[in-house]
């Protein structure tokens, strides 16, 4: 899983525990994340418009408490989201909605900037009001099954184009999915990990180990290649669109209920 999938995971799990126990804690930022600022959409003052920039989660969560935050979701447009640029900064279309009492509804969209010197992130991000929100608010389904389906049946591709280091990792989500392994935690999400019930734990983890799209030596790269070589790239494509928008379905659905 990316590190923006991931962030925006936390933040909108954080913001519901919050909700829900009305207590802030502190928020973990992730080891390369220098700095996480948020930026409210301008609130009338007279004749002038006032921004209210935050440079910490827990000052944007009481924030959000004060302007009577009523729901927070994490959104993704599936449609709109391709493999092939999953390697990018920036490049998937998916922010945070924010519900209030008032009905107005707004999103946040997280921005990436890569400091080269201190190899750090600082993330931007800036509330939009959602003019033509839907009255209702979305169903995020479990679809669990067409998860363990499609990585079935793309570890049976990667064994036939030869792929067997990307057949092991679709077997090891697999396993994690069905509780046919004990759940382990990457090294890396151990001190942020979210706190989910087994099942969702291990949607969420699948989730995170089937998602091998984007950059050198991914299922991007060189099975590319060779499914075309095999014959095969059609169900290559076809299997990793598939794949690509049944993770992200999955995480909503573990992260919005």
């Amino acid at each position: 899983m990316n590190g923006e999938l991931y962030q925006l995971s936390r933040i909108v799990l954080y913001v519901k525990e919050i909700l829900y126990s009305n207590q802030i804690n502190e928020f973990k930022k992730g080891e390369y994340e220098e700095q996480i600022l948020y930026e409210f959409a301008p609130t009338k003052r007279l004749i002038f418009s006032e921004t209210k920039k935050i440079s910490s989660t827990e000052e944007w969560c009481r924030k959000l408490i004060k302007k009577r935050l009523k729901n927070i979701f994490l959104l993704i447009n599936i449609s709109a989201n391709n493999p092939k640029m999953a390697g990018f900064a920036n490049s998937d279309a998916q922010c945070i909605v924010t519900v209030y009492e008032s009905g107005v509804v707004s999103y946040w969209n997280p921005q990436w900037e890569f400091d080269s010197v201190r190899k750090t992130w600082t993330i931007y991000y800036q509330e939009r009001i959602w003019e033509d929100a839907p009255t209702s608010l979305p169903v995020f389904e479990n679809t669990k099954d067409d998860f363990m389906n499609v990585l079935h049946d793309i570890k049976e591709l990667a064994n036939r184009i030869n792929c067997e280091l990307f057949a092991n990792i679709f077997q090891s989500a697999y396993d994690t999915l069905t509780k046919k392994q004990k759940i382990e935690l990457p090294d890396w999400m151990k001190d942020t990990v979210p706190t989910f019930d087994e099942e969702k734990m291990r949607m969420f983890l699948a989730a995170s180990q089937a998602d091998v799209f984007g950059g050198m030596g991914s299922w991007n790269d060189d099975p590319a290649g060779m499914a075309y070589e095999k014959g095969e790239e059609d169900k290559y494509n076809q299997l990793s669109n598939e794949l690509y928008n049944q993770i992200r379905k999955t995480v909503m659905y573990v992260v919005n209920n």
